[in-house]
């Protein structure tokens, strides 16, 4: 769907602007933050009944999980390969660099924020 463009792709959607000119899409915000917490967390509390635990269990899954679909089109992508998976190439992230290693700031928040509440549930049970 987004082709050679990434982000980019399609410029008459509607964006949320950030700081140093970065923007969040239609599509993304709807993904994101609408479509997927929905079927992946309200769902399966609304089936399975409410519990603070497995609340915390799908946010975190949730943060993972979306961390892991965001790398993932970098490696099925035949327009954006892998190899292209850094700040040069990728300009819609914000990037922190880690030693020799770039990563896009979300996923350093996300991944921060799943390993947080995995310890937090983890200390609270043991």
């Amino acid at each position: 769907m987004e082709g050679e463009g990434g982000w980019k792709w399609n410029p008459k959607w509607w964006r949320i602007k950030l700081p140093k000119g970065y923007s969040y899409t239609a599509y993304h915000m709807w993904a994101y933050f609408v479509f997927g917490p929905l079927v992946f967390i309200f769902f399966p509390l609304l089936i399975a009944g409410f519990s603070a635990r497995f609340f915390w269990i799908l946010v975190a899954g949730y943060l993972l999980g979306t961390t892991i679909e965001d790398f993932m089109w970098f490696v099925v992508n035949p327009y954006y390969s892998l190899a292209k998976w850094n700040p040069k190439e990728v300009k819609w992230y914000p990037w922190v660099q880690l030693g020799k290693l770039a990563i896009p700031v979300s996923y350093v928040i996300k991944l921060s924020l799943a390993a947080a509440i995995l310890g937090g549930l983890n200390f609270l049970l043991s």
